[in-house]
């Protein structure tokens, strides 16, 4: 089952979060979801979108389309 599948079908609580990580051409090789979305805001030195579900389904179909 592809990540994409799986975040479309599964429930997850409100709070949860998900960063990416993408390489030099700006494709996704890397999704990681927070515990602590508030800690990981504190300590973030590389500034990355915290983000919701929904706009992490939308980042993967786009990248998919790349």
């Amino acid at each position: 089952m592809r990540i994409i599948d799986h975040l479309k079908r599964a429930t997850f609580e409100p709070e949860t979060r998900w960063i990416v990580k993408y390489n030099k051409i700006g494709k996704v090789i890397e999704i990681k979801q927070l515990y602590d979305p508030e800690n990981y805001k504190k300590i973030n030195k590389h500034k990355r979108e915290i983000l919701k579900k929904e706009q992490l389904i939308n980042i993967l179909e786009n990248d998919r389309k790349k």
